[in-house]
């Protein structure tokens, strides 16, 4: 079950076994100022556009079982125009996911980057069309518990 959502108003009033969310450009925060995705008990992929949630100060994904992927686009989580860096993005305890895709600017005010228990991770991607991609600028970027193997 997938869809992609136009709105702040779209995404709260999700079923919650949704296995897929995806997110449109452009969406505003409509004053919601945090989110927490650990609702969605069943997401298997979460993909947000461009310029999307900006001045949200808190993200949470936690505790999905079944979470595989976060795609995040250029500008989203972001506020060029704020001032406060005191937000928060905390990915924890998803023992399936195995990449973590953030686009330029993303989340560029947040002093926080907490990522732990995550052992399938295979890529962390900051990408920028430049040689910074000024996401997390602010933050110390903190990788907890993953688990190193040879084949």
């Amino acid at each position: 079950m997938s869809a992609t959502h136009k709105s702040i108003n779209d995404l709260i009033s999700l079923d919650s076994q949704i296995t897929h969310i995806n997110i449109d450009n452009d969406v505003k925060t409509n004053g919601v100022i945090g989110f927490d995705f650990s609702c969605f008990t069943q997401l298997q992929l979460l993909e947000i556009g461009s310029y999307s949630f900006c001045g949200m100060y808190t993200v949470r994904i936690t505790g999905l079982q079944d979470l595989e992927s976060v795609i995040v686009g250029a500008n989203s989580f972001n506020d060029e125009n704020g001032r406060d860096v005191c937000r928060d993005f905390c990915l924890k305890n998803c023992p399936k996911l195995k990449s973590l895709i953030v686009y330029e600017k993303s989340f560029a005010m947040y002093s926080v980057c907490e990522i732990e228990n995550v052992d399938a991770l295979e890529v962390i991607e900051m990408v920028g069309l430049r040689e910074e991609s000024n996401s997390f600028r602010y933050a110390s970027l903190e990788l907890k518990s993953i688990r190193i193997h040879s084949e």
